[in-house]
């Protein structure tokens, strides 16, 4: 998987929790998303400490996650970097 099809994914994630539409996940939001998705791939770091993650602090989270997950540092994610 590379880094759009790992960021189309976490996108796809996204719109599907923020069942607000106010493009941040609160913490109910993201709990009941993650409870079906059941995987690091999709959480997110609320850096600003405001109770919200906003969209731009998922996509930045999704990126620092893609590159630490990139262990051999190929710009792909192989199943076993995945698990």
């Amino acid at each position: 998987m590379g880094m759009l099809d790992f960021e189309s994914a976490r996108d796809s994630f996204f719109s599907s929790a923020d069942r607000d539409g106010d493009f941040a996940l609160s913490g109910g939001e993201l709990m009941n998303a993650l409870g079906s998705a059941d995987t690091q791939m999709f959480e997110c770091e609320d850096g600003d400490g405001a109770g919200l993650c906003g969209y731009s602090e998922y996509l930045d989270f999704g990126q620092q996650l893609f590159q630490q997950l990139d262990a051999d540092g190929d710009g792909w994610l192989s199943p076993r970097e995945l698990q």
